[in-house]
């Protein structure tokens, strides 16, 4: 996971200011090398914001799995999306590290749900 995240907002924002600049300034050869900077930095920018998606989908399968796995109940995405919010910050460090996949993180995830949910062995 990337020590620097923007959520959508905020990568729309910078593409759009980034567009801007790249057709305010295209014609003029000494910015024109800045432009290029530009679209190397917005380059990267949709690199990484890709990248966090996927992790983020990573992230809700393997809640909708343990969850899954837990109440014999698939979860509805409003469910996954606030078990997402509240997991606590350092299973998703480790998830991080290793991978949403990874046994360990997995098994973090499930005893969260588990104890954090509040719906107890039956639901």
């Amino acid at each position: 996971m990337s020590k620097y995240e923007i959520n959508e907002n905020q990568f729309e924002l910078i593409k759009i200011a980034l567009e801007k600049l790249w057709y305010s300034y295209h014609g003029d050869g000494e910015l024109f090398v800045k432009c290029e900077e530009i679209t190397e930095l917005e380059s990267t920018l949709n690199k990484q914001y890709k990248n966090h998606k996927i992790i983020e989908q990573e992230m809700r399968d393997t809640i909708h799995n343990c969850y899954w796995e837990l109440y014999d109940v698939k979860p509805e995405q409003d469910e996954i999306t606030e078990i997402a919010n509240n997991l606590a910050e350092s299973i998703k460090l480790q998830a991080g590290h290793w991978g949403w996949d990874d046994t360990e993180i997995r098994d973090l995830v499930y005893r969260w749900i588990r104890r954090n949910t509040g719906l107890g062995e039956g639901r």
